[in-house]
């Protein structure tokens, strides 16, 4: 080919069709999308929806707010802020605690479970049926609107920082209660009285240290 001929050919303009090339590529590329709809992995479910079950017994959540362990037995023990066991969970209605604005535990549960209704700040209200025999490691922790408890007679051992910094006011603790756990009821800024009735042996170490309150022994 000459050098006048390949100028020509050169200087030939190219005609696309770019209508054409337009439906091409979306065929091209429909035809490599899959045929399936993707599917997403979630490795973190969202939290269950009440009831939920708690070691024998069940929990549940009515729209009030009113936090109710029903059933036979003792409740699980729950990962808390002083707890040294990576094994225990954190508990199933922790999403949902700013709501709680009362505990109620019914006949039958044996067991109020370490941690169970730890950083609840709408709580106002608990109430503890005498089945009760054991109240776990801070079970009411930083429950700071929770001004008053009734502990039953039935209870004998009431777990370490199990009412830390609550709002409670005023406390007795039935004589059948024979071990006091430490920092039971630090930081409870509130507490100006403090009934203990004849029976209790242990009492841990920092369990009424706060500023106030007036220990009585009838």
């Amino acid at each position: 080919m000459t050098i006048n001929k390949l100028i020509n050919v050169m200087n030939t303009p190219i005609n696309i069709n770019f209508a054409l090339l337009t439906l091409l590529l979306v065929v091209t590329v429909q035809a490599t999308l899959p045929k399936e709809p993707l599917s997403v992995n979630i490795s973190s479910p969202l939290p269950a929806e009440p009831p939920w079950k708690s070691g024998a017994v069940t929990v549940t959540l009515s729209h009030d707010g009113t936090l109710t362990v029903g059933g036979a037995g003792a409740m699980e023990d729950y990962h808390y802020a002083g707890n040294p066991n990576p094994l225990w969970k954190i508990t199933p209605w922790r999403h949902i605690s700013h709501l709680v604005t009362d505990v109620i535990i019914e006949e039958g549960i044996t067991h109020i479970g370490a941690g169970a209704f730890s950083f609840c700040p709408n709580l106002i209200s608990v109430t503890i049926h005498n089945s009760v025999a054991t109240i776990g490691a801070d079970a009411f922790v930083h429950c700071g609107k929770l001004k008053s408890i009734t502990i039953p007679a039935s209870v004998t051992s009431i777990g370490n920082g199990a009412f830390y910094s609550t709002g409670l006011i005023s406390v007795t603790i039935p004589g059948n209660v024979n071990i006091i756990g430490k920092e039971v009821f630090k930081h409870c800024r509130d507490l100006t009285s403090v009934t203990i009735e004849n029976g209790i042996t242990v009492i841990g170490e920092g369990a009424f240290c706060g500023q106030g309150f007036i220990a009585s022994n009838p």
